[in-house]
């Protein structure tokens, strides 16, 4: 049986859009298609809730910290997770969306200055 599972989540969606055994399938999939999101490791039987504070990640010290909404609604950064942008991770994903971000506050610049 499986310990854990790999899920992605695409940057504008709720919901997932891949579960994957491995982190190397799911590694393969967002490379293939090019996708931006957060690949993040989830236990299987157990909810992030229950995992992060077993993991000393989080500790409830609120009243609303125990109740259902907040559970529901749970993420834990403590998680393992990897984030991608056009189907590369790490540094390089990292650059790359630094790169077309300062491009485009470049021609953003330009245009306010030749509208004037």
């Amino acid at each position: 049986m499986l310990a854990q599972v790999w899920v992605f989540n695409g940057n504008r969606n709720p919901f997932p859009s891949g579960v994957f055994s491995t982190r190397a399938q799911a590694e393969a999939w967002i490379a293939e298609h090019g996708l931006s999101g957060t690949l993040t490791a989830y236990r299987v039987d157990t909810g992030s809730y229950q995992w992060a504070i077993a993991q000393g990640g989080f500790t409830p010290r609120k009243p609303h910290h125990t109740l259902p909404d907040f559970i529901a609604n749970f993420s834990s950064a403590y998680q393992e997770h990897y984030h991608y942008y056009k189907g590369l991770g790490g540094e390089a994903a990292t650059a790359l969306a630094a790169e077309e971000t300062l491009a485009e506050q470049g021609e953003d610049t330009f245009t306010n200055r030749c509208s004037g």
